[in-house]
């Protein structure tokens, strides 16, 4: 549950341009991986794949945007967002 809420407050605070908010998804993606890598092997339908690789491929891509492209000169500090 907890990176669950994680990232959604971090998709929230992604959506105001919040810089901490990046931080925030980049540890709820890691804390992702390591239950991956605790639950250990599971079993997926075909569809459930397609749409677990779709949603890394995606969470990848947010990652690359607001670390490595433009789009981070546009995010400001948290003190910012309370003017």
């Amino acid at each position: 549950m907890a990176i669950v809420v994680s990232t959604v407050l971090a998709w929230i605070g992604l959506l105001n341009l919040l810089r901490p908010a990046r931080a925030v998804y980049l540890g709820s993606w890691c804390a992702y991986l390591l239950y991956v890598v605790l639950t250990g092997p599971t079993v997926m339908s075909p569809i459930g794949s397609v749409l677990d690789t779709a949603m890394t491929m995606v969470g990848g891509a947010i990652l690359g945007l607001v670390y490595l492209s433009e789009l981070r000169l546009g995010f400001k500090p948290l003190s910012e967002a309370w003017r």
